[in-house]
């Protein structure tokens, strides 16, 4: 333990993607949700042999989908005995860890024993607190079977606080709930929820109705951060996650962030076949080879590289350097720079 607090390992992220299906159908969801197979043992065997090889870096495996508890909790639990097989041969076994991203509709008392048995940590997605801000979400039911939902997904965040005692949520900023900062605030925070992350709603193909504008979605985090300074020293702080990376990326000029560093350089992803891509989603990764051909050590060890790298890069603005390739219009991250000159307005600071 000494020796890796001198010299840490490098670190990654590893998204899988073991199922599209899920039990929800967001309309902003960039899963294709049409193909109910899983990930097969033989994937995922190969995938943690190959991880496991790799001595000096540590892994985030992340559990996306779809909604990932679909694939069943014995699938899960042959997942982390299969991961301690291989990384328990290493001496330093504690080199990655495993975090499940999920609607939590399917989570219950056996799915939490499950993850505190393993080590597992849950986040959560969730909108808003009623139907109206989650209408991206529970457009397809009813308000009676909407309502229940969100009654089921309460109950969840309550389990999670009583064995976690972190709840972690990500948010999709849109136009209905874009305009309720306060309200969202206020819920977030009494909740409670430890950390939310403010996502834009942005989708490539449908452009009109649903999108944000940057202006607007800076706005919102404007409004979010000038609330939280309202409520120092009288309330629990509310962590803002990437939004508080941010900001010191923009005042310091340090960041984790991927599309604060110029390339998807800490993530890749791993589909239900396979296949291995850069970025954190193969909407647009570039496909970089398969868990068949055994290419995953390589990809690994050369995540963090130079300009010559295969990892997809994409430099937008010329002051704030960054963005992310999914948001990218004409070569640049609109929503990014609309933050970043948000972050540096001296009326803002």
């Amino acid at each position: 333990m000494k020796l890796l607090q001198l010299f840490p390992p490098k670190k990654i992220v590893i998204i899988i993607r073991p199922i599209d299906q899920c039990n929800l159908s967001c309309v902003y969801c960039n899963a294709a949700n049409t193909c109910a197979s899983r990930m097969s043992y033989a994937h995922l065997t190969n995938l943690f042999r190959q991880a496991a090889s790799v001595t000096d870096t540590f892994i985030r495996f992340t559990w996306h989908g779809g909604e990932p508890l679909l694939c069943g909790i014995d699938f899960f639990r042959w997942v982390f005995e299969t991961q301690r097989a291989f990384f328990d041969r290493s001496r330093y076994h504690f080199r990655y860890e495993n975090v499940v991203q999920t609607n939590a509709l399917l989570l219950d008392d056996r799915w939490l024993n499950l993850f505190a048995e393993y080590g597992a940590t849950v986040s959560v997605s969730l909108d808003g607190p009623d139907v109206y801000t989650n209408a991206y979400r529970l457009h397809k039911l009813s308000r009676k079977n909407a309502n229940r939902v969100l009654a089921q997904t309460f109950a969840a965040w309550h389990l999670i606080l009583q064995r976690q005692r972190r709840l972690v949520v990500f948010c999709v900023v849109h136009d209905r709930n874009a305009h309720k900062t306060e309200e969202l605030y206020r819920f977030f925070r009494d909740f409670p929820v430890d950390t939310v992350s403010f996502n834009p709603c942005y989708l490539p193909d449908d452009p009109k109705q649903t999108n944000i504008p940057p202006n607007i979605y800076a706005n919102f985090l404007a409004e979010m951060l000038r609330l939280r300074d309202d409520d120092a020293g009288t309330h629990r702080r509310l962590s803002f996650g990437v939004l508080d990376h941010l900001e010191t990326f923009v005042h310091t000029g340090e960041s984790k962030l991927c599309f604060a560093s110029g390339q998807c350089h800490d993530f890749i992803n791993i589909d239900a076949a396979g296949r291995i891509f850069a970025t954190c989603t193969s909407r647009v990764g570039v496909l970089l080879g398969s868990l068949d051909d055994g290419s995953l050590p390589r990809i690994i060890r050369f995540t963090q590289r130079g300009p010559n790298s295969q990892i997809v890069a994409l430099l937008t603005h010329q002051n704030h350097g960054f963005g992310c390739p999914k948001r990218a219009t004409d070569g640049q991250d609109h929503y990014l720079d609309a933050v970043c000159d948000m972050l540096c307005d001296d009326t803002y600071s």
